[in-house]
């Protein structure tokens, strides 16, 4: 699964439809009631592009055991790596 069907199957289940792979009314090609949700989970993945001051903040100090270096905080380069990639369907 990827991040954007993630997010829409959440944004779906948010609403109300307890069950987010039920076809929906009208729908001749049978498609799941989360797939209306993939434009808007596109779009939330668009706001997440740029972090806020905010976000660097909380990220400030916070240690990371992989080969990021958590001196250096978020790096913007690669936050937008991994916005692109999940907006990719990665």
């Amino acid at each position: 699964m990827t991040m954007r069907e993630k997010i829409a199957r959440a944004m779906c289940v948010a609403d109300g439809y307890s069950n987010p792979d039920a076809p929906f009314s009208g729908n001749k090609n049978r498609h799941p009631w989360w797939e209306l949700y993939v434009p808007a989970a596109a779009a939330a993945l668009d706001a997440l592009m740029e972090p806020t001051q905010q976000m660097y903040d909380a990220a400030t100090g916070i240690e990371v055991n992989c080969y990021l270096d958590a001196s250096a905080g978020v790096h913007p380069d690669q936050w937008k790596a991994m916005i692109r990639a999940a907006k990719e369907g990665k």
